[in-house]
């Protein structure tokens, strides 16, 4: 009984190894093409038809909660609209709101597409964090492809939809740290 659970144990451990060795995940990963399709019927939605986005449904306050009392290794990607203020004086405060929300929104969705999580929302700004424990290596590619993705959806996604209502392109800022 002991042998059998002992082997069965080892070959669980090994199937994660493997898994994280060949960047395997539970989760589909969505193509750029798929991901910038699916930003664009959304964003276009929210302009055209009101279209609300749902909750964040996100493991991070689970995740926060359970390593409350734990220093972690964590990479943190911090992703910051440009110029909201301006676009804020210059359009109509119910069509900023979409744009902000549509933005807000679709670069949590990259986040979670990285095995990232949403620590919040600041203003026009969006906070996320990868798990660093296991693999420092891996969490910090996958904040910095979050990050080259990030400006994907929105040069390829959001300100083309943007650009049919006459709206100025979105611009960001990004900036990845690790540390504890």
């Amino acid at each position: 009984m002991i042998d059998s659970n002992v082997e069965k144990e080892s070959e669980f451990s090994q199937d994660k190894v493997v898994d994280m060795l060949l960047s395997s995940t539970s989760e589909k990963t969505l193509d750029s093409e798929s991901m910038i399709l699916e930003t664009q019927k959304r964003v276009w939605g929210a302009l055209k038809k009101g279209y609300q986005y749902s909750g964040i449904v996100d493991e991070s306050d689970q995740y926060l909660r359970k390593n409350v009392f734990s220093k972690l290794d964590l990479v943190v990607l911090y992703v910051d609209l440009v110029g909201s203020t301006t676009m804020a004086l210059e359009m109509p405060e119910e069509k900023i709101a979409i744009i902000i929300s549509s933005f807000a929104q679709e670069m949590a969705a990259v986040i979670r597409q990285f095995e990232g999580y949403v620590l919040k929302f600041v203003g026009d700004a969006v906070i996320g964090y990868f798990d660093a424990q296991n693999n420092g290596l891996l969490a910090s590619d996958n904040a910095v492809n979050c990050a080259k993705s990030m400006i994907s959806v929105i040069q390829k996604g959001i300100n083309p939809i943007l650009n049919q209502y006459d709206y100025p392109d979105l611009m960001v800022k990004i900036g990845v740290d690790f540390g504890k």
